[in-house]
């Protein structure tokens, strides 16, 4: 009986612990673009993050206050096939010094197993992950 009643109470220890995780914790780990456009977003616990879509590779750093996410970009890689459709004067490496000034500002909703981000500067642009 004792056991039992050690067990309940570590199984009930852990389902509060994990119901008082951070808002960023939960957003660890790799999500998968649910529409058919292939790509994916990971968040790594250090703060840095990799979003993989449509040819593009973006990396940079990912922080949650309030109830915003907030992503810094420090690089955006082309794919060759994307690169070569860009003017010269686009070269990554100029695009690299542009994009390291802009923060994404997201709304983000999570519903189990599914990411949704919604750029608070445009409204009507969102992405939704399922994670893996």
């Amino acid at each position: 009986m004792s056991r039992l009643i050690a067990l309940t109470a570590c199984a009930l220890a852990a389902l509060i612990l994990a119901s008082c995780a951070s808002p960023a914790s939960k957003l660890i780990g790799k999500w998968n673009i649910s529409t058919g456009l292939g790509g994916y977003i990971e968040f790594k616990p250090d703060g840095r993050y990799t979003w993989d879509m449509l040819g593009t590779t973006q990396q940079g750093t990912w922080r949650v206050e309030k109830k915003e996410l907030r992503m810094s970009m420090e690089s955006m890689t082309f794919s060759k096939s994307i690169a070569d459709m860009m003017p010269s004067s686009s070269s990554e490496a100029n695009m690299d010094k542009m994009w390291k000034k802009v923060e994404g500002i997201y709304s983000y909703t999570l519903k189990g197993k599914d990411l949704t981000i919604q750029s608070s500067m445009m409204k009507d642009i969102s992405f939704t992950f399922h994670k893996q």
